[in-house]
């Protein structure tokens, strides 16, 4: 009989743990990387897509822009219509904010026509949204005063209330071939790139940018950190009820 009952409170314990410890939450800080961009776009179809090239920089130039970017851009870089409605790219911290246009080359960086860079090194480069996609995919690198780069861009992922989603380093070069894909189960409203532990004179750049709404990641049943030590709490409590039963039964 006591047996019995304490099978029973053992497994109403464990019952117990397990719903109360055990959240749904993405992996990564609920966004979800790749570095794949042909299965990127396979799994995200129908995305927008922005490049520059509307803009036809000429090579070996860098064209300063009035930012922040976006559709209703006229100057000398874009005309009105040439950015897509809902993206905008901006510099930040920098006031004025005037994002550079590269043409092909820049000074041997060998970098590919028409980019988009900050041009204070301090600065980060920015992409903002207005039209809450969750899925984002960008073809970024460097570019430096004078015979390329090689860096380590640190990409970070803002969502409502501008909290932080999650964050990953790409390695980049003056190429500007390097791809990064996120997707969330918030609307991303951010993304901001940065080089971690700059390396001299170098900014960021962006080559293209595709975005819109992907299907949402599936959740993944995962312990926080409390519901660990809850765990071991209630596991430690049905141990000493087992030990003392046999003490008690002894």
């Amino acid at each position: 009989m006591m047996a019995s009952r304490l099978r029973k409170v053992v497994f109403y314990v464990l019952v117990l743990a397990v719903s109360f410890v055990t959240s749904y939450s993405l992996a990564s800080a609920q966004v979800s990387f790749t570095n794949d961009e042909p299965q990127f776009i396979a799994n995200n179809p129908g995305l927008a897509f922005q490049n520059f090239d509307a803009a036809m920089a000429a090579p070996n130039t860098l064209t300063t822009c009035t930012g922040p970017v976006d559709e209703n851009s006229n100057d000398a870089c874009f005309q009105p219509g040439d950015i897509l409605p809902g993206i905008a790219f901006s510099e930040i911290p920098s006031i004025p904010d005037a994002p550079l246009l590269v043409g092909e080359n820049r000074t041997g960086n060998n970098n590919p026509a028409n980019i988009l860079a900050n041009n204070t090194f301090d600065d980060s480069l920015e992409v903002t949204f207005t039209q809450s996609p969750n899925a984002v995919g960008l073809v970024i690198g460097c570019l430096a005063v004078s015979n390329g780069c090689s860096e380590t861009v640190v990409v970070e992922v803002f969502g409502p209330g501008d909290a932080l989603l999650g964050s990953t380093n790409v390695a980049v070069t003056a190429l500007a071939d390097s791809f990064i894909g996120m997707v969330t189960q918030s609307p991303i409203t951010r993304v901001n790139l940065d080089i971690n532990m700059p390396n001299g004179q170098v900014v960021k750049s962006i080559l293209n940018v595709r975005f819109g709404l992907g299907p949402e990641p599936e959740l993944i049943p995962t312990l926080s950190e409390w519901g660990l030590i809850a765990m071991a709490g209630l596991l430690g409590i049905v141990g000493f009820m087992v030990v003392r039963r046999r003490q008690l039964s002894a």
